[in-house]
């Protein structure tokens, strides 16, 4: 016997068994995103450096230095990120007061090191800062 069940169907049953007291409310909602569910979230950016990448960190560091000045308000906080040992800079680190991926990779891009080619790879993370002196205690 095979059973065949539309996906139409499928989407109604969540909202049936809420309405039914089966399931919670909540559970029967669409998943939203961080950045839907709270007014505090951000995008959380780790920038690995290409293999040697000084001389080209020290010809971009006064336009980036410039840069972040312009940008200083949509920045949670950002720094360079080392190595093991705490010698060698290998990265960077943002956390960004964005509101999704797109608007984080469009002032990531526009960074001086980026056009320098400082970094050999960059990714993006939704992020809720959800604890800390940063942010004066907790969010709960």
């Amino acid at each position: 016997m095979r059973i065949q069940i539309h996906l139409a169907t499928l989407r109604v049953i969540p909202g049936m068994l809420a309405i039914l007291g089966l399931i919670s409310p909540s559970l029967a909602e669409a998943p939203r995103s961080v950045f839907e569910r709270y007014d505090n979230s951000g995008v959380l950016v780790f920038a690995r450096d290409v293999a040697d990448s000084g001389p080209r960190r020290a010809a971009a560091n006064a336009e980036h230095m410039a840069y972040i000045d312009t940008i200083i308000d949509r920045i949670l906080v950002a720094g360079p990120k080392y190595d093991a040992e705490g010698l060698r800079i290998v990265g960077s680190v943002y956390v960004l007061a964005v509101q999704d991926e797109a608007e984080a990779r469009a002032l990531v891009e526009a960074d001086p090191f980026h056009a320098a080619g400082v970094w050999a790879s960059v990714e993006y993370f939704p992020f809720l800062p959800a604890a800390g002196d940063w942010i004066q205690g907790v969010i709960w």
